[in-house]
């Protein structure tokens, strides 16, 4: 009979491989849950960045004044006071909700001012219009419609919409 003084080559060898196995297992584990948390910390951002602007021309239409209000399927235009009297026009040009901004005073063909870009990455920039009967997507009246919904698609599929009551609006 043989004293047994350790482990074997061959028992070594197979405790190896399994312990191999285990960290290759684990390793890629740790690896595609960092990729995820990448993943959703950019979709997170995306998603901020599309708030933010649906909240900042949804302050625009707050503060808007009564007069020089039209919408289209994609665009809005209105006339704001706050600083100072100008016509703003939100618009999506390629993917980019883009803001233009001209002095209200300005002739009608000195143009709008430069292009500011709200959101990079986006799909569609719809806007709908409430007159007190219905959703509709186009808006040329006296005064403003009692509301407008907001909406954003982003490249990555998000879509956020928001509806801003008018306090002024009477519709159509």
């Amino acid at each position: 009979m043989r004293a047994d003084r350790g482990f074997t080559l061959l028992e070594t060898l197979v405790a190896l491989a399994i312990g191999g196995l285990v960290l290759t297992a684990a390793y890629a584990a740790v690896v595609r849950a960092a990729a995820a948390r990448d993943g959703a910390v950019q979709r997170a951002a995306g998603v901020r960045a599309a708030r933010q602007a649906l909240l900042e021309v949804t302050q625009a239409l707050e503060t808007a004044a009564t007069r020089s209000f039209s919408a289209d399927a994609s665009e809005l235009r209105l006339a704001l006071d706050d600083p100072a009297p100008r016509r703003e026009r939100w618009t999506l040009e390629g993917t980019r909700l883009v803001e233009r901004s001209a002095p209200d005073f300005a002739a009608a063909s000195a143009g709008e001012g430069g292009a500011r870009i709200v959101l990079d990455g986006v799909e569609a920039f719809t806007v709908r219009c409430f007159d007190g009967g219905g959703w509709i997507t186009s808006w040329r009246a006296a005064t403003p419609p009692r509301a407008v919904e907001l909406t954003l698609r982003t490249a990555d599929g998000e879509v956020l919409r928001t509806r801003v009551v008018l306090p002024l609006g009477g519709g159509g």
